[in-house]
């Protein structure tokens, strides 16, 4: 039997000063929006039985309007200028009771994240959407489908020669406690982000 392919998730992020440039140059654009701004949650675990940070693999339990679970894992490699990881998801019909099943298996909560999201399609470039995420520590637009849509997605945007992040937003948000040492935030939430200044300089180093 052949081992079956694996689903890619294959990105961009690019960190977004202003948020606004992005939008208007999006709809100068004609970029269509195909999911309206929503708030997520986000809820990562950890295992008892191998290491997730060290073998970089997420799993992760989300709730926006529908509420999903979700399993990353790195690809074989990546393509230049865009990060690729396996992915598999799905949705679940429970949040809470998909939680309580997953720490009855034996996995604990780890990170908590929230955010804003809303999606953006170019009719012209089926191959790819656009995200633009609104963090506790900033914004962020991510590209995601294949590297030729990708690049046609940043050129659009005149965002080609911009720097790329090649972490997660967890990775993120342990450069920026470790930068400006706030030892005390342990979950990338508004409220506790309220009143604090993220030196956006931080972003052009991961």
């Amino acid at each position: 039997m052949e081992n079956p392919v694996m689903p890619l998730e294959i990105e961009a992020k690019i960190y977004i000063p202003h948020l606004k440039d992005v939008k208007a140059q999006l709809s100068d654009s004609s970029a269509e929006i195909i999911a309206p701004r929503v708030h997520e949650k986000n809820q990562l675990f950890l295992s008892p039985y191998q290491d997730f940070k060290t073998e970089r693999i997420v799993l992760r339990l989300r709730q926006d309007e529908k509420s999903k679970i979700t399993y990353k894992s790195p690809a074989p490699q990546d393509t230049a200028g865009v990060h690729s990881r396996v992915e598999i998801e799905t949705t679940v019909g429970d949040y809470e009771a998909m939680d309580e099943l997953l720490q009855a298996l034996g996995y604990t909560h780890g990170l908590y994240y929230e955010k804003y999201r809303t999606i953006y399609h170019f009719e012209s470039i089926p191959d790819a959407d656009i995200m633009l995420d609104e963090l506790p520590f900033g914004n962020f637009i991510e590209v995601e489908g294949t590297p030729d849509a990708i690049e046609a997605v940043l050129e659009e945007l005149h965002l080609t020669d911009n720097h790329r992040l090649s972490t997660n937003y967890a990775g993120i948000f342990e450069a920026i406690r470790e930068h400006q040492q706030l030892s005390d935030i342990n979950h990338i939430a508004f409220d506790a982000f309220d009143g604090v200044e993220v030196d956006g300089t931080i972003f052009e180093e991961l």
